[in-house]
């Protein structure tokens, strides 16, 4: 069912579209598992509406006495849930909602406010079940709110793709370690502490970068390094480029871009490929595999009049860029 119609029939339903004498939080909650299709309105009133649709069989409609106090700790939690990011990032237009594979919530606040909220059931969040779980006990049939079976098959990921995932804040701490820092502010120059951002298990990102001597007479050599893994994507990445202003530093730069990856990857027990390691080392545009990776490198030239224009210390445009991108094979089309 398409969101915007389904998120319409679950605050139009029951008690929703009743005009309100006074002020009443609301939770709306849609999903779906082996037992069917549901729809669970409870309020702080002290009442619950539940509207089932079973596999090939017509809606069930029941009214059930709910204790407000109940009603009311779980509307904050469930808040608080998403206040903590544990919510995903919800459908917009006529996405499909996927009540098969999250739990799909509205709270209404007591200012008439409403606020549309994903959980996913594939990420099996213990706080999330048993919220849910909570919510619904006494109101659907045993083994509900559930995944409905197999609905989840196409989030499982592979064991090395969180195998790689784990090892990225290990390589931004070497790396840290080693020299490198976090991208300064363009404003006022000021650096974060790690260069790393967390969100909930959902999102792991480490931006560092590096200076390498450079023969000038501009800008040295810059290397760059973007860790990130977002879960319900096609898994963690690194992204290492050089930013050259001057063409007399390409080769030396490249070569640094070269040992910093083959190192960073020793590291952390893995090998980076050997035709990756030369496509960057002979500043080489080419995709490819190897030791368990897919790999694309790419050479950008800029502004050839970089290196006179742009002094050591002063932002401008480079004379070249050269980017590395590599994922697990088989992850991306990276290697195709």
């Amino acid at each position: 069912m398409k969101l915007v119609a389904l998120l319409a029939l679950l605050f139009c339903a029951g008690i929703t579209c009743r005009a309100a004498d006074t002020p009443d939080l609301v939770i709306l909650l849609a999903t779906q598992d082996a037992n069917g299709m549901h729809y669970v309105i409870v309020s702080t009133k002290g009442t619950a509406v539940v509207h089932t649709t079973p596999p090939g069989q017509s809606r069930i409609d029941h009214s059930y006495d709910y204790d407000a106090g109940r009603a009311v700790q779980l509307w904050t939690d469930i808040d608080q849930l998403a206040k903590d990011g544990l919510a995903d990032p919800t459908p917009g237009g006529e996405a499909n909602a996927h009540a098969e594979e999250n739990y799909l919530i509205i709270l209404k606040g007591a200012d008439g406010s409403k606020k549309q909220l994903v959980f996913s059931k594939c990420k099996k969040n213990p706080r999330v079940d048993d919220t849910m779980q909570r919510l619904t006990n006494g109101l659907l049939p045993a083994g509900s709110p559930g995944i409905r079976p197999g609905a989840c098959a196409a989030h499982t990921r592979p064991a090395s793709i969180d195998a790689l995932a784990e090892k990225l804040p290990v390589l931004c701490t070497k790396l840290r370690k080693q020299g490198w820092l976090p991208p300064a502010a363009p404003l006022d120059g000021q650096r974060p502490a790690s260069g790393e951002a967390y969100a909930a298990g959902k999102l792991y990102m480490c931006m560092l970068e590096h200076d390498v001597p450079g023969r000038g007479p501009g800008h040295k050599p810059l290397l760059q390094v973007l860790m990130s893994d977002l879960h319900g994507t096609d898994g963690p990445s690194v992204v290492f480029s050089a930013r050259i202003w001057c063409d007399a530093d390409r080769k030396a730069a490249l070569g640094a871009l070269a040992d910093t990856i083959e190192h960073g990857f020793s590291n952390i027990a893995l090998s980076a490929p050997a035709p990756l390691l030369e496509a960057v080392r002979n500043g080489q545009t080419q995709r490819g595999r190897g030791d368990g990776f897919g790999f694309h490198t790419e050479l950008k030239a800029v502004d050839p009049q970089a290196c006179g224009k742009v002094g050591d210390g002063q932002l401008g445009a480079v004379s070249s860029a050269f980017d590395v991108g590599v994922e697990l094979d088989g992850v991306t089309d990276s290697g195709k």
